[in-house]
C-alpha cells in the first residue's frame, strides 16, 4: 500500500462521523467521482452484498452489477465480482 493511500485511510478511519452509531457502519465520503457517501463493504460481507445487488436488479451482467455496486458501496472490485460470477 502506498504511503498516500495509507495516510488517506488513517484520516478516513479517524473521522467519527463516518460511522453510524447504531451499527458502526463505515462510510466513504463523497469524492469527485461520486455525489454521495458510500458504505464501505468489508471482505466478509462482499459476497452477500454482490449477490444481493445482482438479484435486486434482475440479474444483470457483471459490468452492470459493478456499476450498481459502485454507486452505493466502496471496497468491492471488478475482480471480486468476476470470481462470484464464475462460482
Amino acid at each position: 500500500m502506498s504511503a498516500e493511500k495509507r495516510r488517506l485511510m488513517q484520516l478516513f478511519l479517524r473521522i467519527p462521523t463516518l460511522r453510524t452509531p447504531m451499527c458502526n457502519t463505515l462510510w466513504r465520503l463523497r469524492d469527485s467521482g461520486h455525489i454521495k457517501d458510500r458504505q464501505v463493504v468489508s471482505e466478509d460481507m462482499a459476497f452477500d452484498t454482490i449477490t444481493r445487488i445482482h438479484c435486486l436488479h434482475a440479474h444483470p451482467g457483471k459490468n452492470k452489477t459493478f456499476d450498481f455496486l459502485r454507486e452505493e458501496y466502496y471496497g468491492i472490485t471488478k475482480e471480486e465480482i468476476s470470481v462470484i460470477f464464475f462460482l
